[in-house]
């Protein structure tokens, strides 16, 4: 949707009057000149003479209808403007709060997120109906939410207010900062909505869906706790720039001569030797994404669901190896929210975002990483590079990004006889199926799958 369009929708909302108003007045006065050329004559505004008793009862009892018919019309919009303008008054009193909630408190699963809003102290109009809208960041507004519930104390008969509930589409694996709350009091024709915004500062994040664990090859290559020894012991070489003294019984080949020379003091480089402890898995996921910009955005988002599906797939994979299962972010990570230490985790996956600053060289750093994943659209020149730096017991992950759409329609035969629910990804994944950027993506990740298998190193496509 572009940005005008999602303007004009944003504000087409607020409009306080509505289309069934309008209808209304449109054919009350196509009726008014029918019954001004049936009911009266040119000469008078009376009543013509020729009309009979019986046609006089039927005209008469269809006036006494039009009036109850207009003063319920009357009733409902003055309902509407009183529960209106008295929660203008309810929400100026000190402590005054909405109750806003979504999945587990600040995480929730993408996809369908439930979510209720409690309201204290409102009223609904009589025969009428309250509505509210949940407003993000970049206008991006939430369906309605209608007020249909009233909120009660334990052990109280009388409500203290209204309350709603919705499962509302939030597709994208990222935090979701709410802006306001938008409310419409609207009377039972629906032809007046008089809205009411709330302010609201409060922020959610929405983390990928559980998928089966795989079986992944880690070969940790990081210690920081002597407890778990490992089958291989890893080569931990000695540091050039510390030493020792000498000592009887060192070997005499690893005297520094040259220090010697200078300080005339006997020091000895300290060697070289193998630890038969691993104690962390060191996970490097790249969100490096190496085409340019263009008609790609329109794809970039869903994408990034299903990179972001797979690593955390990945990350809880190698978390049944027993071993601590280290994250490593390529960019700086969100600190709106404070998680818990086994959330963490999640949370940096979950609010990653595509970047364009630092490609595989300078993230992946080759001593630690026990696992390296990369997608699609890492250029296939830059994994090939890695690979030939890399020792061969790292494992090296292919997010093919490109079957991001498998799991949508175009256009199926039962269709023509069955229907079926639009889902609004079948657009998307038809502009998709044409596009020039899926063509490019496939011939990458054709290139970045060849290089994987030729390689020395544990390959594996997700």
């Amino acid at each position: 949707m572009s940005s005008l369009s999602r303007k004009l929708r944003y504000y087409s909302a607020f409009s306080v009057i509505r289309w069934p108003l309008l209808l209304a007045v449109a054919f009350g006065w196509l009726a008014f000149l029918n019954l001004k050329d049936d009911y009266y004559t040119s000469a008078s505004s009376r009543f013509a003479d020729s009309v009979d008793r019986t046609e006089f009862l039927v005209r008469h009892w269809g006036f006494v209808l039009l009036v109850l018919l207009l003063g319920l019309i009357a009733l409902g919009m003055l309902s509407t403007l009183l529960t209106w303008v008295w929660f203008l008054i309810r929400r100026r009193r000190p402590g005054w709060s909405i109750d806003l909630q979504f999945g587990k408190g600040k995480q929730a699963v993408a996809g369908k997120v439930a979510a209720f809003i409690g309201v204290p102290g409102v009223l609904r109009p009589a025969f009428g109906v309250v509505k509210a809208r949940i407003e993000f960041s970049d206008l991006l507004v939430s369906p309605e939410i209608a007020m249909n519930e009233n909120l009660r104390d334990k052990k109280k008969f009388w409500r203290r207010g209204i309350a709603g509930r919705r499962e509302l589409p939030l597709r994208d694996r990222r935090e979701y900062h709410i802006v306001e709350v938008q409310f419409f009091f609207q009377d039972m024709f629906r032809m007046l909505s008089l809205p009411v915004l709330v302010p609201v500062e409060r922020s959610m994040y929405t983390i990928s869906p559980e998928l089966p664990l795989r079986d992944v090859k880690a070969d940790p290559n990081k210690t920081e706790e002597q407890e778990i020894r490992i089958p291989t012991p890893k080569r931990v070489e000695g540091e050039i720039i510390n030493y020792k003294d000498f000592e009887p019984g060192d070997d005499v080949r690893r005297i520094v001569w040259k220090i010697y020379a200078r300080t005339r003091q006997l020091v000895v480089r300290i060697p070289e030797t193998t630890d038969p402890y691993a104690s962390h898995i060191y996970l490097y996921a790249s969100f490096y994404h190496g085409f340019p910009k263009g008609r790609r955005e329109a794809f970039d988002a869903e994408l990034l669901n299903l990179y972001k599906d797979q690593v955390r797939n990945l990350y809880e994979s190698l978390l049944q190896t027993g071993m601590d299962v280290r994250f490593i972010p390529d960019q700086e990570t969100s600190t709106n929210f404070t998680v818990e230490e086994h959330e963490k985790q999640i949370y940096h996956i979950s609010t990653a975002h595509w970047q364009t600053d630092r490609d595989l060289k300078a993230f992946v750093n080759k001593k630690d990483a026990a696992v390296v994943c990369v997608s699609s659209l890492v250029p296939a020149a830059d994994v090939e590079q890695l690979l030939q730096e890399l020792p061969p017991n790292i494992t090296v992950v292919l997010v093919k990004v490109s079957d991001i759409f498998r799991k949508h329609r175009i256009v199926k035969f039962r269709d023509l006889f069955f229907e079926h629910r639009n889902d609004p990804m079948d657009a998307v994944k038809r502009r998709w199926l044409v596009s020039g950027f899926r063509r490019r993506v496939l011939k990458n990740e054709k290139a970045i799958a060849a290089a994987l298998q030729k390689s020395h190193v544990n390959a594996m496509n997700v």
